[in-house]
């Protein structure tokens, strides 16, 4: 197509079509007029002699005939000789300078033509069309528009490297299951609601929508990198997706991704060259499916990594946060009062009421350090500056850390010591996540898991966390609170269970 012929087109695409036919630097500039002008070859009888081959039964199965023909990157430009060979089933003219193919329309066997890197500027406008063609390639020609209204057999079709705006003109191809067209001009896709799509590769275009997908439910191979792509809202449904390649596009923000969790089928995903910061450990976590990231085999090490950063399990947290307090710790010299040192024969009795629901675990404490003070004293946490953690460890000798809601609280040790000089039973309130960090460290302590029934402040991952630690034995006992006499009840079970012990240390060590 001339520049003058584009006059013809709406303004927004003949500007278009313009540009990229005189543009020095467009891909259409590979045909300039240097080779447009060069003499190009005429087929003869004798060349398709040469090259023809695959002697078989024909179509109807009543003769032998020759079904392929293999003309690529002779030069030629007169193609009207294919006329007299309608029981060619496989033609291949890549890499010629021909800009017509009128002569295929006699071709009424051809199932697979090959007519890429040639001067086509429409695919394919011939009537009567081959209306057996199974596989069209005609990738990197002049190709603007599209014509093939009765390729009803067509499954692959590859228009890579052309010079199209849109993806017209393909409501009849029902059996297309395979479309190429990268590194095209295409801003915008009507919808393939009638095409059986399973294979789909648009990279290097100017999509920035995906509301095409909304009918390709079947899609299992789709590649838009090199696009200018920022959201993937619509993307959830497409449930049998395996490959996924968004490298290259304008996705700034993890959360855009999280559509792709619901492709249970994913197995490779490509994402690099997006204003994407630190998104592999996200990726992996919240899709562990994933075989392959970006070109790279994903590991199992790699995956339990990006668990342990994004969500890291209670017993990973505790043993980070108790790594923290030994190195803050290694310099300062500790000294623990004789009471609250691990005895093998007679351990330090101290209580933890652990719980998803601190305000039941407080009541409870409430009631034991309320009717049983010769016996109960809390031993309260105690906030601590997270960026300045370690010298505050340290200074106030911190026992154990662990996170709680937004920030980090620590037991102190300093505390504890004083509990014991007074052979008092120390009451620690901890939640869940505090469990795991105070086991790591010398005391001796005995867990009780509260779970309060009508409790309003429990989130359904402490619910699921409690349910876990209960399942592996994690609490020494745990107390079912179903209404208000159960304080008092369970208040009577505690202070009976740790009266004896409590008493036996007082005879230990009051001497």
């Amino acid at each position: 197509m001339s520049a003058a012929e584009a006059e013809s087109l709406d303004p927004l695409a003949g500007a278009l079509v313009k540009e990229i036919l005189t543009s020095s630097v467009g891909r259409a500039k590979k045909f300039d007029s240097a080779a447009d002008a060069e003499e190009t070859e005429v087929l003869t009888s004798t060349l398709i002699k040469k090259k023809i081959s695959n002697l078989g039964p024909s179509a109807d199965g009543v003769s032998l005939v020759f079904r392929s023909l293999d003309l690529q990157e002779l030069n030629l430009g007169d193609v009207s000789l294919l006329s007299e060979y309608p029981h060619i089933q496989h033609l291949n003219l890549r890499g010629n300078s021909i800009a017509d193919l009128s002569s295929i329309s006699s071709m009424t066997h051809l199932l697979s033509l090959d007519a890429s890197n040639n001067l086509l500027a429409e695919a394919l406008s011939v009537s009567p069309a081959p209306r057996f063609l199974k596989s069209l390639n005609v990738s990197n020609n002049k190709i603007l528009s599209l014509s093939l209204t009765d390729f009803t057999h067509l499954t692959t079709l590859n228009l890579d490297q052309n010079i199209l705006t849109r993806l017209d003109g393909l409501e009849q191809c029902k059996n297309l299951v395979e479309l190429r067209a990268s590194s095209n001009y295409i801003e915008d896709l009507p919808s393939f609601a009638t095409i059986p799509l399973k294979r789909l590769y648009l990279a290097n275009n100017r999509l920035s929508s995906l509301s095409f997908l909304d009918t390709l439910g079947q899609l299992e191979h789709l590649d838009l990198s090199g696009n200018m792509i920022s959201t993937l809202e619509g993307m959830e449904h497409l449930e049998r997706l395996v490959v996924l390649h968004l490298a290259a596009n304008k996705i700034a923000d993890v959360a855009v991704l999280d559509p792709l969790q619901l492709l249970l089928d994913l197995c490779e995903l490509s994402l690099g060259g997006n204003p994407l910061k630190n998104y592999r450990p996200h990726v992996l976590f919240s899709m562990p499916r994933l075989v392959t990231l970006d070109g790279s085999t994903v590991s199992c090490i790699e995956k339990v990594a990006a668990v342990n950063q994004c969500a890291p399990p209670p017993a990973v947290v505790a043993a980070l946060d108790h790594a923290t307090v030994v190195a803050a710790t290694l310099n300062s010299p500790v000294s623990l009062a004789p009471s609250v040192l691990t005895d093998s024969d007679l351990p330090y009795p101290i209580a933890v009421l652990a719980s998803g629901s601190p305000s039941a675990a407080a009541r409870l404490a409430h009631e034991l350090v309320t009717r049983f003070p010769a016996v109960f004293v809390p031993w309260g946490a105690v906030a601590l500056p997270e960026d300045d953690l370690a010298p505050t460890i340290a200074e106030s000798r911190i026992l154990c850390t662990f996170r709680a809601g937004a920030g980090v609280q620590g037991l102190s040790q300093a505390d504890l010591e004083q509990i014991a000089l007074r052979f008092r039973i120390p009451v620690a309130v901890l939640p869940l996540m505090g469990v795991h960090a105070i086991r790591k460290t010398h005391v001796a302590i005995s867990v009780w898991g509260i779970r309060a029934s009508d409790a309003p402040d429990v989130s359904d991952q402490d619910q699921a966390l409690f349910k876990s630690m209960l399942a592996e034995d994690e609490f020494d006992g745990h107390l079912e609170i179903t209404g208000e006499t159960d304080y008092a009840a369970f208040a009577d079970r505690l202070a009976q269970s740790h009266t004896g012990a409590l008493n036996e240390l007082k005879a230990k060590y009051s001497h």
